[in-house]
């Protein structure tokens, strides 16, 4: 599936992007711009809110509210509908909450997404890479972090190892408002016991119930227990395979790996190459090129694969 990316003063801006910044609507804007006019996808409006669907795939539902101004918030739904309960203090998203991901059980506030350090008209880089069904939206909110600190969210259909998977649906973002530079989309568990912080799924890999919480790992022995993605692990280049090392990111629940993240790769190394870098693949990955981010204060970095080669393993 090819891969669309669109970026706004991160190696370039892309014709017609608008930019994102801490004023009410803003992230709304730039979600139009790549979901609708650029991928095709279905929205239903309200103000300063919007519920997205995928033209193809699972074809969940992601509602964002963007009331606010440094912040907005977002769940996934299985089926949803803007109504009037979208107020601006406490947004409601749809007349069926027992069908969001997260619930307002496991997340009462939704998951919010970093867009500004300031409420003004100051604007911030992003970057958005999608496959269609999918897609990560990049971003860096402080005003002096473009080069150090990016923060990223997800929605969309996963790479999941069941047959048959129709439910294979996440949303993942900070887990609190207060998390803009922690940024636990990056975090990894080392264990099949634990779970992360703000990442759920629409449904378990039973196919019944409701939104179940997810974890994230990727390679605890050559990142050495790594808890972030590429802020520790072994020397680079590798003394062995001579360059940088990429592991795969993976989601699991407590029964086992679901599947694994589209596009998304952890770096092996602590704090290997900068913030824009771009690479190509060698050996297992060749054919591949890949865009590197940094985060939490150039701690940590993870890398985007950018070219038409997501779930080719």
């Amino acid at each position: 599936m090819a891969i669309t990316v669109l970026r706004y003063n991160n190696n370039g801006t892309s014709a017609g992007a608008p930019a994102l910044s801490g004023s009410a609507g803003s992230l709304i804007t730039v979600l139009d711009f790549c979901l609708v006019t650029t991928l095709g996808w279905t929205k239903t409006a309200g103000t300063n809110n919007g519920i997205y669907r995928a033209p193809t795939g699972n074809r969940r539902y992601l509602a964002v509210w963007d009331g606010t101004t440094t912040y907005a918030t977002m769940r996934g739904f299985e089926n949803a509908t803007v109504n009037t309960n979208m107020s601006t203090t406490v947004p409601t998203y749809s007349t069926t909450r027992t069908l969001a991901f997260p619930t307002s059980a496991q997340h009462a506030a939704a998951l919010p997404i970093a867009k500004s350090d300031v409420a003004d008209t100051s604007e911030r880089p992003w970057t958005f890479v999608s496959n269609g069904t999918s897609f990560y939206f990049c971003c860096a909110p402080l005003a002096a972090g473009a080069a150090t600190d990016w923060v990223m969210m997800f929605f969309g259909d996963y790479e999941s190892y069941k047959a048959g998977d129709v439910w294979n649906t996440a949303i993942t973002s900070h887990n609190d408002v207060g998390d803009t530079t922690n940024n636990s989309p990056v975090a990894l568990v080392n264990t099949i016991d634990n779970l992360s912080l703000g990442l759920f799924s629409a449904r378990s890999y039973t196919q019944i119930g409701g939104s179940v919480a997810m974890g994230r790992s990727s390679d605890p022995v050559r990142s050495k227990a790594s808890p972030f993605m590429g802020y520790t692990g072994g020397v680079y280049p590798s003394p062995i395979e001579g360059g940088l090392l990429l592991g795969g990111v993976f989601v699991h629940e407590l029964a086992g790996i679901r599947g694994r993240m589209p596009g998304l790769w952890n770096p092996l190394h602590p704090a290997a190459m900068g913030h824009g870098d771009t690479f190509s693949g060698s050996g297992e990955l060749a054919g591949r090129t890949f865009e590197v981010f940094s985060g939490v204060a150039n701690q940590v970095r993870f890398v985007l694969e950018t070219s038409d080669t997501w779930g080719t393993f």
